[in-house]
């Protein structure tokens, strides 16, 4: 397993009217693929550079978390499907293979 850092980015309108939906939304895409979630964190409220789909503030929700290498790959796909995720990031952490 590989740890992995992974940023997501949602509408701010939608984090302040449902942060627990939007984290537990998050938290089951990453569960369907059986990773072990290490922490998670929320920024707060930031203006974006450009418009992404609409929107021009956005709120980030950061989260470490080990998984195959195989699994991102299907996160990805999950998370292009889903409508309540902007953009989304993910960094495999260099040497920390197990």
């Amino acid at each position: 397993m590989r740890l992995y850092e992974g940023l997501f980015l949602v509408d701010s309108n939608v984090a302040a009217k449902d942060w627990s939906g939007i984290e537990k939304h998050i938290l089951d895409l990453l569960a369907k693929q059986k990773v072990q979630i290490e922490h998670t964190e929320k920024w707060p409220d930031r203006r974006l550079a450009y418009e992404i789909k609409g929107c021009k503030k956005g709120t980030y929700f950061l989260v470490y978390f080990n998984a195959e290498p195989g699994a991102i790959d299907e996160v990805k796909r999950d998370v292009a499907l889903s409508e309540r995720i902007l953009r989304v990031l993910f960094i495999c952490e260099p040497g920390l293979d197990e």
